[in-house]
């Protein structure tokens, strides 16, 4: 069963993960400091509750989870644990069950049961939390003369999430260059 919410796109998402990083006060910092992000989400948002419940309370394939009705984000002990080890996938988890309240929890938005085909992204509750995640933990700013490489190592993500970012914002680029330039003269 697909969900559907309030479109958000990837130019509104970074424009709420930019400003959530200013109101931490990280706005130039490459590495996301997540685990003490984790560890002080119930004071960014008041009656949030955080969890670290061994591996065995999920479902096989699943390491974390977003009760927005409780107000809850459960992580596995492996995850945090990763997250405390600088592991990539890890730490993106976190921030991405933290997109998940950020978008639906934190602002007026409305889940709808789909039932009619597929949705469009911009409508994926998961993919607006996938894109809040790699907004927050890869600023494009601060990472656009990097290669994917050296944005895993200096941001503390994934290859695969680094790839798919830089790939995102060389996208951005590529359509940039083709919006025509006019010069006036005077």
């Amino acid at each position: 069963m697909n969900y559907k919410t309030n479109a958000k796109g990837r130019q509104d998402i970074r424009k709420i993960a930019m400003e959530w990083r200013k109101q931490l006060g990280v706005e130039s910092s490459l590495y996301l400091p997540v685990v003490e992000i984790y560890e002080i989400l119930p004071i960014i948002y008041p009656g949030l509750t955080t969890e670290i419940v061994e591996d065995s309370a999920f479902p096989k394939g699943k390491f974390a989870e977003t009760e927005i009705d409780s107000k809850t984000i459960r992580l596995s002990r492996s995850v945090y644990d990763g997250a405390c080890d600088s592991k990539g996938f890890e730490r993106m988890t976190i921030m991405h069950e933290v997109g998940h309240f950020e978008m639906i929890a934190n602002s007026p938005i409305k889940l709808y049961r789909e039932v009619n085909g597929p949705i469009e992204a911009y409508e994926d509750p998961e993919w607006q939390a996938k894109c809040f995640a790699g907004e927050v933990m890869i600023n494009k700013e601060l990472v656009k003369n990097m290669k994917p490489q050296e944005i895993a190592l200096q941001c503390g993500v994934s290859l695969q999430a680094a790839e798919y970012q830089w790939r995102q914002y060389q996208k951005e680029e590529k359509r940039q260059d083709k919006i025509p330039s006019f010069k006036m003269f005077t």
